[in-house]
């Protein structure tokens, strides 16, 4: 059965930036932005990162990250190139809209024709507080990219908490970027955190 093309439009309009304000809405509105999404890019992320992990380590704080991506299907792939810019838009919409005002959401780098990878930065956030922001984000966005009990399209998150063996911004977004292939590696359209790796590890 084809996908209904009108229901996957829509989730385009999921956020609508706020106009007529002399102050951004969104602290990552002042960060250089991905011409695609308009989320923050990766460069500027991992300096804001660094900044941020120090901080919070400083004053013994937590910060999370959750990372966000389309998974793999058949109506993915059917969606072709244009189809795949006007998802990715949609998702970073979803995404801000269902994040707080002072997250910060970026893109990561990634090989062309891979859908792109969103990550978001939640300072004082716990993992556990992470994932139940995750979990909502995952409602949201499965019920604006599929009709019913239909899933046109799905998404995996995984969530992850700085710990002491967080030194850099890159070892932070490894370690999320892992727990999300994780989730992928689930079965895909799940909330993975990155507790549940160490536990999934002892099960097997």
């Amino acid at each position: 059965m084809e996908p209904n093309n009108d229901r996957i439009t829509d989730i385009s309009h999921l956020f609508d930036e706020t106009k007529g304000k002399s102050m951004p809405s969104r602290l990552d509105a002042i960060f250089p932005a991905d011409p695609l999404t308009g989320t923050v890019t990766s460069d500027a992320l991992e300096v804001y990162l660094d900044s941020m992990l120090s901080m919070t380590s400083r004053a013994s704080q937590p910060i999370s990250m959750i990372c966000v991506s389309l998974d793999d299907s058949p109506i993915s792939r059917f969606l072709g190139v244009e189809g795949a810019s006007l998802i990715s838009r949609a998702a970073a919409r979803c995404i801000k809209q269902e994040t707080r005002p002072h997250d910060v959401v970026g893109r990561l780098t990634n090989s062309e024709g891979e859908p792109p990878v969103f990550v978001v930065v939640c300072p004082l956030l716990t993992e556990e507080g992470a994932a139940k922001l995750a979990e909502r984000l995952h409602e949201s966005m499965k019920l604006n990219a599929g009709e019913g009990q239909k899933q046109w399209l799905t998404f995996s998150i995984g969530v992850t908490s700085a710990s002491l063996e967080i030194q850099t911004a890159n070892d932070f977004i490894s370690r999320a970027h892992s727990t999300l292939v994780r989730a992928k590696r689930n079965g895909g359209g799940r909330v993975w955190r990155h507790s549940d790796t160490g536990r999934d590890l002892i099960e097997e």
